[in-house]
Parts: structure tokens; C-alpha cells; sequence
């Protein structure tokens, strides 16, 4: 192959076999606090966080959007896994304030953990989600209703998500009647 002025390959110049170069990557943060959301106090207790009371960060803008991020990620894993492991009380109401996050992956999170979350708290939140502009978080609340079929509220809310706009959330909601 002959070098052509001017030119770097796709994926920059050329490297013998080997060749490393360090590159500069996004990170979370120190390792020593726990991410929390924004406006919520504390992780658990016991545990530093990373939350509002943290010092400001010496960090350039874009990579404390990059951690914000890298949080936002994280929460709705979280959130998530709650809809298999269990949500209980102090959790299930951090889930219900979860559903106002900005980021629709949190919200869509925090409708899967409220899906095994006492009725009581849990129902009237999802039925206030069935409104939500994403259709993932929609479904994420029809689905966690579903789980919820005995209590009456959740099936007056999985009725009134057969007219949604969606065909996905008015199917799940159809077979859930």
C-alpha cells in the first residue's frame, strides 16, 4: 500500500500490531461514593454519596454530564431490577418519584420496580404514568399493572390504556382485560 498524503485510515493512522496508545474515556467518578438521582439525599445508609450535598465537582461540563449520564444508566438498571427482586416501601416510594426523571429510561425503570410494589402506593402512580409522553415508560406502567389486576383502580387505569395511541401499550393493555 502506498501512503498517501493527507490521508489517515478509518480508525486513525496506522498502528503495528500491538501498538497501544492511551486513549481518554468517560468515567463515573470516584469509586468511593455511591451515584445517587438528582434530589435525592442519600444512597443507603452508611454510604457517602455523590448527590446534591456533594462539593461541586472540579470537573469540565462534559464530563459531569458524562457521569450524569453514566448515573442515568445505572438508576434505570436498578430500577429495573427491582421488578424481579422485589420493591419494597422505602424503595417503592423513591420508584414513585423516579417517575418524574427527565430521562425516560429512569421512568420506564422505576414503572417495571413499582410492578411488585404494594398496590396502595404503587396503582395510582402507574395510572398517572399511562399519560406519560414516551411509549416505553406507558408500557413499562401497563405491563406493571398487569401485576396489580386485582386491585379496581388498576383495572379502570389498564382500561382507559386500550384507546392509547400506541399499539403496543393498547395490545398489552387489551390482553390484560
Amino acid at each position: 500500500m502506498a501512503p498517501v498524503d493527507g490521508f489517515d485510515p478509518v480508525g486513525g493512522a496506522p498502528r503495528h500490531i500491538g501498538e497501544v496508545h492511551a486513549e481518554d474515556v468517560a468515567t463515573a467518578g470516584s469509586r468511593e461514593v455511591a451515584p445517587v438521582a438528582a434530589g435525592v439525599e442519600t444512597a443507603a445508609p452508611g454510604l457517602p454519596t455523590a448527590g446534591p450535598q456533594a462539593s461541586p465537582s472540579p470537573q469540565p461540563a462534559g464530563e459531569r454530564s458524562a457521569a450524569r449520564l453514566l448515573e442515568l444508566v445505572a438508576l434505570a438498571a436498578a430500577y429495573a431490577a427491582l421488578g424481579t427482586t422485589g420493591c419494597p416501601g422505602p424503595l417503592a416510594t423513591r420508584a414513585v418519584a423516579a417517575l418524574s426523571e427527565a430521562a425516560w429510561q429512569v421512568r420506564a425503570g422505576a414503572a417495571t420496580a413499582l410492578s411488585v410494589a404494594d398496590a396502595d402506593l404503587a396503582v395510582p402512580a402507574l395510572a398517572k404514568a399511562l399519560a406519560d409522553p414516551n411509549a416505553d415508560v406507558r408500557k413499562a406502567a401497563v405491563l406493571a399493572l398487569t401485576r396489580h389486576g386485582t386491585a379496581e383502580e388498576a383495572r379502570a387505569a389498564l382500561a382507559t390504556a386500550t384507546a392509547d395511541s400506541d399499539a403496543d401499550v393498547r395490545a398489552y393493555a387489551a390482553r390484560a382485560r
